[in-house]
């Protein structure tokens, strides 16, 4: 079965999720008092939630499409 998918809806998912999943992490961070601007832009942390941001951008891109396909 081939998956085709809008590329468009799939970057714009994702550039989407980013900074949502940054915001996520800094409300976190600050629930449980261990506010630190180094851990939440480390290095680490920024690959973890781009690859984040990019399966949840790819998942968007596939069931959007899923749905208009059902129509």
């Amino acid at each position: 079965m081939k998956i085709h998918f809008h590329f468009k809806k799939f970057l714009i998912a994702t550039i989407l999720i980013f900074p949502i999943l940054l915001l996520l992490d800094a409300v976190y961070d600050i629930l449980i008092q261990e506010w630190d601007t180094s851990t939440l832009f480390s290095t680490e942390n920024i690959i973890f939630k781009a690859i984040a941001a990019v399966i949840g951008g790819y998942f968007y891109a596939v069931l959007a499409q899923y749905k208009h396909r059902e129509r």
